[in-house]
């Protein structure tokens, strides 16, 4: 069966506190609560002196690439914190570069490594800082069932059988 992924995650009861900013936390209101999903802000800071080395790509820009590790069934509104507003973040999948994604679903796509990609609009110095922040969220495990067992199709990618198709 083939489910549109907003249509149907709409119409499940969402919590969602200010004050959790982890994945226990989230988890514990989720268990505790009779919500089918927990939603709560993620922030990754990078220091770039902190960075074993930035990398230059075919046109000379200079990016750093970082591993996401989920914990979380599915994120949302990507939005990058730089000095520089020019600098961009883009996403690998799988090898493939994408950009502007609305959300990914990590519940639906476990066997497609992501990693997040920040192209710089010019050499950073070794002081600057940036900050990748998302929307997280934990779901039901009746809803994360269903997910995974068919064919999810949302606005930025359809899923199916662990895989971006």
């Amino acid at each position: 069966m083939s489910v549109i992924f907003n249509d149907y995650i709409q119409n499940k009861n969402l919590v969602h506190y200010d004050n959790i900013t982890e994945y226990i936390g989230a988890l514990r209101l989720l268990v505790e609560t009779s919500a089918d999903r927990v939603m709560y802000k993620t922030h990754k800071k990078f220091l770039l002196n902190n960075i074993p080395a930035l990398q230059i790509d075919s046109n000379g820009n200079y990016y750093y690439q970082t591993e996401y590790n989920p914990a979380e069934d599915y994120i949302d509104s990507f939005k990058l914190h730089s000095c520089d507003e020019n600098n961009r973040l883009s996403f690998i999948i799988n090898g493939k570069e994408y950009f502007n994604i609305t959300e990914y679903l990590t519940i639906c796509s476990p066997y497609m490594p992501l990693q997040f990609k920040i192209t710089f609009h010019k050499k950073p110095s070794m002081d600057d800082t940036f900050m990748i922040a998302y929307n997280s969220y934990l779901l039901d495990s009746s809803i994360r069932h269903f997910l995974m067992k068919n064919k999810i199709i949302t606005d930025s990618f359809t899923y199916y059988s662990g895989c971006l198709i």
